[in-house]
């Protein structure tokens, strides 16, 4: 597929070895989500991990079922988020740099079809008092959507800005096309 690579200055470290995956991808169906990282910077107690859910998945009755942090047991405590797509897990305990966390959570609801090659799901860590983001999901990380035909009613816009600095992230979009949803002459990219 073409490749178009916007660049700036990141400031915010990324999260490494990322996995996301359900326990169905059938539609309709209640699912675990099983996600799996590695931090860049330490959480500290009270601070969260906050998983976004691709449209139409619904996290507002997501419970913890288990999560293992540097091969040990770990409890994470769900809370609640305005956006039912949003599940945040604080952390109860400090959870040092360079850490594998796994963690799996119930109860999400599947309203539409996802394959397990492309969820796009957004995460990222946060302080809790300030909401500033610790982690995120790195620039190079494939957390991607299939773009259907008729998907992109308007052109998009994106900017990413670090919000501790103000200045511009990169920003790397990948796509392929089939024959049948080939590009007209005039857009832009």
């Amino acid at each position: 597929g073409e490749t178009a690579t916007v660049q700036g200055t990141s400031v915010i470290p990324p999260l490494l070895e990322i996995s996301v995956s359900l326990s169905s991808y059938i539609t309709g169906d209640i699912v675990d989500v099983t996600l799996s990282l590695r931090l860049s910077t330490p959480l500290t107690s009270g601070n969260s991990l906050e998983l976004t859910l691709p449209e139409g998945f619904d996290g507002s009755a997501a419970t913890f079922v288990s999560a293992i942090v540097s091969g040990a047991p770990q409890n994470l405590q769900v809370s609640a988020s305005s956006d039912p797509r949003v599940i945040l897990l604080v952390s109860p305990t400090d959870i040092a740099e360079e850490v594998a966390v796994r963690c799996t959570l119930g109860g999400v609801v599947n309203r539409h079809y996802a394959t397990p090659d492309a969820l796009p799901v957004s995460i990222r860590t946060l302080q809790s008092t300030t909401g500033l983001i610790i982690d995120i999901a790195s620039p190079g990380t494939t957390l991607s959507a299939p773009l259907l035909p008729g998907a992109l009613a308007a052109p998009p816009t994106m900017t990413l800005t670090d919000l501790r600095t103000a200045h511009h992230s990169m920003l790397r979009v990948s796509f392929s096309l089939s024959g049948r949803n080939a590009l007209r002459a005039s857009a832009r990219l």
